[in-house]
């Protein structure tokens, strides 16, 4: 994580550096996987209390959304939905053949820095 947050710490915008330092994150699994096995079968206990996602995510979240690049309903459900996601994907690069392009799509699906008024409606049921 310090390795990540010194490569996308001076980034100027705060939704890209999100997005940029999940998909380092991912590159890394894919360039390791003994880092992705770990993180695999430690799951959540991997990125427990005092990891420092919890440092430095909450930070550019904030940042992201005073500047108008997020809209989250709250800083800690965005930091659960970003490790959510990261702990998936890593355990998918650890598991099972992924395309070289994985993180970026995970980024790009994720829709780090999309305002609420961009992003896709929910699907209506139908009668």
């Amino acid at each position: 994580m310090r390795r990540i947050e010194f490569v996308v710490g001076a980034l100027p915008d705060p939704a890209e550096r999100l997005a940029q330092g999940l998909r380092l994150c991912l590159h890394l699994a894919r360039k390791y996987p003994i880092f992705a096995r770990f993180f695999s079968r430690a799951g959540f206990n991997a990125i427990g209390p005092g990891h420092l996602l919890f440092e430095y995510v909450p930070r550019h979240i904030q940042e992201a959304v005073a500047a108008k690049r997020m809209d989250v309903p709250d800083v800690r459900t965005a930091v659960d939905l970003l490790g959510g996601v990261a702990l998936s994907a890593v355990h998918a690069i650890a598991t099972r053949p992924v395309a070289k392009s994985y993180p970026e799509s995970i980024v790009l699906l994720l829709g780090l820095g999309t305002p609420r008024d961009h992003a896709p409606l929910p699907l209506r049921r139908r009668r």
